[in-house]
């Protein structure tokens, strides 16, 4: 694809407020997103600078009581200002959210919310928010900048005076396969439905509604999440 001439600016969500169940019941005491990957970070470490390393600001979102979760975080945050000057590191933020305790559609609403506070004081506004899991820390880099190459397209692309609203808000994902992945775009534009989101379903009835512009990509793991420690296992040995 041709490198666009209009890079938009990006904002990320990264949902981290699951309970990890699944995992917790077949390794009692631990925690999926605490476990160990190469170069000694964690899953949840990894995917945060993932995410991070695509946007000016990223919002972490874990419950109140997930200490462990929220030091994990702050090590990735020293982590990415460390090769940058101040003035140019990308942001990335805590949000320790009693909403995390009511899924992942509730988690992701008080997320946008926080960000459009954010935007209120700050000149630059978002052209579109990025939504990763934590529990997917495989994504390869060149899977997100292929869906933000296909964002920048979207918002380059020339609108009538006469085109709906619905026009001009949009969702793009990966593909692998022909089945939807990770992250998720959402159009800025989208931020106050999305910020009305409740229950376990995330951005589900938004996909229905708007559809999916989708991104074809060769990375497996836009469709991996690590439920079970075999899942976890089957990514170390990858």
């Amino acid at each position: 694809m041709t490198a666009p001439t209009h890079f938009p600016t990006v904002w990320g969500i990264l949902l981290a407020a699951g309970q990890g169940s699944r995992f917790a019941r077949m390794r009692p005491g631990q925690d999926k997103l605490l476990q160990p990957l190469p170069q000694g970070q964690s899953v949840l470490q990894r995917s945060t600078l993932a995410l991070a390393r695509h946007c000016a600001v990223t919002l972490v979102v874990t419950r109140p009581e997930q200490h462990q979760r929220q030091a994990h975080i702050r090590r990735a945050q020293a982590e990415i200002t460390a090769p940058f000057t101040t003035s140019s590191a990308p942001i990335i933020h805590l949000l320790a959210s009693p909403a995390g305790r009511h899924g992942m559609g509730a988690s992701l609403a008080a997320a946008v919310r926080a960000l459009s506070q954010h935007a209120q004081h700050t000149t630059q506004q978002p052209d579109l928010i990025l939504v990763a899991l934590a529990d997917m820390p495989s994504i390869q880099a060149s899977t997100y900048q292929a869906v933000l190459d296909h964002c920048a397209a979207l918002i380059k692309a020339p609108h009538s005076p006469h085109d709906s609203q619905s026009a001009q808000q949009w969702i793009a994902a990966p593909f692998y396969e022909r089945q939807r992945g990770h992250p998720v775009a959402f159009s800025w534009s989208l931020r106050s439905k999305l910020s009305t989101l409740t229950g376990d379903q995330g951005a589900r009835p938004l996909l229905q509604r708007y559809g999916c512009h989708p991104v074809t990509v060769s990375d497996p793991a836009v469709l991996q999440d690590i439920d079970t420690p075999e899942q976890l296992q089957a990514l170390l040995t990858q």
